[in-house]
């Protein structure tokens, strides 16, 4: 049985673009940068210091060599580790000689290692850096997360509490304002028939429209059962010509304004204003504006509401309407293919 998908799907980090962006960034490799879309290449070894060097790195520590550490150092893949590395590999040294006289002391010296078949070789900070690929700010922010006990500090980014945060109040105020929104009746009765409806047609198909009355009827599972009025050709009246008896008005309101009918929120009719109808543009609006069907034309008097409204309607149809030519072969055509069971 085919497990049941939810609304809200389950969150997944690893598939996030900025994720795999800090994977590849952490781990050496190419990668495109999310808020500038700057293609960044992957890492590589850089040159080493020379035959220049005082330390003669390049005769102690081989390209072969090199290519490990480099491999090793970026297959680590974490901020936090690869500090720890640059860390541990990597001493102060005090200079011989500080001046007194001066307030800025001159820094500290850093010694830079490689562990070489379990030796501990001296390189230059040039060397470690070309090695590595990677800056002397690099280097400076290792440090400065290192405490006085060693430890280097953890990496806070994006963990500190600072974040943007949306004020109480307004966190309130929209359910109180959606709940303030006059709920519709005739939408939830038209989602539970359409979820009956469907169903139903994912067991079997619907051939006749006596089938979605049964439906219906059946579509609530509590309460009483929905009641369903069956048209026919004979319960349409055409409302055009009793319109234009007694007035056209719908886009002038009383006070001679016009009305966008998109704009319109709520409509609420009276028995005692039968020549009228009120309308809300907003929701927050306390009262109703009027639309006079008759017009608001001052030269022109206003026409009356017919007494006997049954006796000016005119019915639209006067026999059934029958299904066109083209539509009536394809039905047909259906039924001898057995596609729609000769039943019906």
């Amino acid at each position: 049985m085919r497990q049941k998908r939810g609304k809200k799907r389950p969150c997944n980090p690893d598939n996030w673009v900025m994720k795999k962006t800090k994977t590849l960034r952490n781990s050496g490799l190419g990668y495109v940068s999310y808020k500038s879309k700057r293609s960044v290449s992957a890492r590589k070894i850089r040159p080493s210091c020379g035959s220049k060097c005082r330390l003669k790195c390049s005769e102690k520590i081989k390209e072969e060599v090199r290519q490990q550490l480099f491999s090793g150092f970026w297959s680590l893949g974490d901020v936090q580790r690869q500090r720890e590395f640059i860390v541990s590999y990597s001493d102060e040294i005090k200079p011989k000689y500080r001046y007194s006289s001066t307030q800025n002391f001159r820094a500290m010296n850093r010694a830079f290692y490689f562990d070489v078949h379990n030796v501990r070789m001296r390189v230059c900070k040039q060397f470690f850096m070309a090695t590595l690929d990677i800056n002397a700010r690099t280097i400076q922010t290792a440090f400065s997360k290192k405490s006085s006990t060693g430890f280097v500090a953890e990496d806070r980014r994006g963990k500190h509490n600072n974040h943007p945060t949306v004020d109480p109040e307004i966190k309130e105020s929209v359910p109180q304002f959606i709940n303030s929104i006059p709920r519709n009746e005739g939408d939830n009765v038209h989602s539970v028939i359409e979820k009956q409806i469907s169903r139903h047609l994912r067991a079997s198909p619907i051939y006749i429209p006596d089938q979605y009355v049964t439906l219906i009827q059946s579509a609530k599972k509590t309460g009483l059962p929905y009641k369903v009025h069956v048209l026919n050709h004979e319960t349409f009246y055409d409302l055009k010509v009793f319109a234009e008896s007694f007035g056209s008005n719908f886009n002038v309101n009383t006070e001679r304004s016009t009305v966008t009918w998109h704009d319109i929120k709520i409509i609420r009719v009276e028995k005692q204003h039968a020549n009228s109808f009120f309308y809300k543009t907003s929701y927050e609006n306390e009262e109703f504006k009027e639309i006079d069907v008759r017009g608001n034309k001052r030269s022109r008097p206003r026409k009356s509401m017919p007494s006997q409204i049954s006796s000016q309607l005119v019915l639209a149809y006067s026999k059934k309407i029958p299904l066109a030519e083209n539509k009536k072969k394809d039905i047909k055509d259906l039924i001898q293919k057995r596609i729609i069971p000769q039943y019906y």
